[in-house]
């Protein structure tokens, strides 16, 4: 229950604006430090170990799918991370964090 907690909780803190609607407002270091590259990064990483050992305790359903995800999804990181200059400070772009939320609703729908 607490792994479906911590999936939940990143989807939610994942969901929120990464830019702020209103013009003139600048992003706090907080804000861009929780939508870096390797902040969204660790967040899936740590999703995906979860899902595997969850698998392995049989808790889980294995699904090629949600491989596919993450594989997709570590992709356009790296390009993402390339593109920013090796800078895991960098905000993450939407592409990535949409690759990241299909992650998680993929492990989603294969934990029991």
């Amino acid at each position: 229950m607490k792994f479906l907690n911590r999936i939940f909780l990143s989807i939610a803190l994942l969901s929120l604006p990464i830019m702020p609607v209103m013009t003139g407002c600048t992003i706090s270091q907080q804000r861009v430090t929780y939508n870096s590259l390797y902040s969204v990064g660790q967040a899936v990483n740590s999703a995906y170990a979860g899902y595997n050992d969850q698998v392995v305790a049989g808790k889980a359903t294995f699904s090629p799918n949600v491989a596919k995800d993450y594989n997709d999804f570590q992709a356009a990181l790296s390009v993402a991370t390339q593109a920013a200059q090796m800078n895991p400070n960098a905000i993450a772009p939407q592409n990535v964090v949409d690759l990241a939320n299909a992650v998680y609703a993929a492990i989603k729908q294969f934990t029991k």
